[in-house]
């Protein structure tokens, strides 16, 4: 199975804790992404067409 993350937090507490223990437990027989928003370089749209 393919599980992915988002981890909305931008801080290394609690909720990159709670991401941890559940990877250590799905890990065994599971493909995990973490997609972290905060490291990503996301701009709005320029209006330039190209897509």
């Amino acid at each position: 199975m393919k599980i992915v993350i988002i981890n909305g937090s931008a801080r290394k507490g609690n909720t990159l804790t709670a991401i941890n223990a559940f990877i250590k437990g799905a890990s065994e027989k599971n493909e995990i992404e973490i997609i972290e928003p905060d490291k990503l370089n996301i701009a709005p749209c320029k209006g330039c067409g190209v897509c």
